[in-house]
């Protein structure tokens, strides 16, 4: 393995589809677990076979499945890599840790998007959507002139069912007890980079940037 492999995470509301753009535009291939599934699965491999039973029973794929899949892409993929939703767990980062040691090498690096809890919280909770023209609001961020009325078509704003108040709060609470384990894994082992995420999408991107050319795997964070 010649390519280098990133992993990416943050919470709901930290910006990882921005950044995931922004990195698949400096030649990174972006791979979720879900889109490793359905490639595996569409393709009729062994492996998507095996992970089809449980998901058609609506069943979590087991962690052996999903370390197979994504390490064997990982042994034959070229391209750079950014893995997103991958690992989930400290067994998943584990193994992903093994198949590097036994090519004598460690993941490249973890870019963490820090972002605190009530921030989150607000960026989802916050956003609003015109039912007419479809622009998009976030009340504490970009709010209309008049409230909950767009600007334009001046139509009372509605909101999607995922970012009420009662389901950000959930989302973002179950993120943070799933993942601070791996957060705290791969900061003890000097892997992780905590970029600040409570900023414009291009600060955040010029201090990626600055990692994957320097190598500078110590907190990122530019005012």
């Amino acid at each position: 393995m010649k390519n280098r492999v990133f992993i990416l995470l943050g919470p709901p509301g930290s910006g990882k589809g921005t950044q995931a753009e922004f990195l698949k535009g400096k030649g990174f291939l972006h791979l979720s677990t879900g889109e490793i599934l359905r490639k595996e699965i569409k393709m009729g491999t062994s492996l998507g076979q095996q992970a089809r039973v449980f998901i058609d029973k609506g069943e979590l794929v087991p962690d052996d499945i999903i370390n197979r899949m994504v390490l064997e892409l990982l042994e034959r993929e070229e391209r750079d890599v950014l893995l997103d939703g991958y690992p989930r767990s400290i067994n998943q980062a584990s193994a992903l840790d093994g198949f590097f040691a036994k090519r004598e090498r460690r993941i490249d690096g973890v870019l963490y998007l820090d972002l605190p809890i009530d921030v989150c919280r607000r960026r989802l909770a916050g956003r609003y959507f015109c039912p007419r023209c479809k622009k998009n609001y976030n009340l504490f961020f970009a709010p209309p002139a008049q409230d909950h009325l767009c600007d334009g078509c001046k139509i009372s704003l509605e909101q999607r069912r995922d970012d009420r108040e009662e389901v950000v709060a959930e989302r973002v609470s179950v993120y943070f007890q799933t993942t601070m384990p791996l957060i705290e894994y791969y900061e003890k082992s000097g892997a992780l980079s905590r970029i600040n995420a409570d900023a414009s999408p291009g600060n955040i991107s010029e201090n990626i940037f600055r990692i994957l050319n320097d190598g500078n795997l110590k907190t990122a964070q530019r005012d």
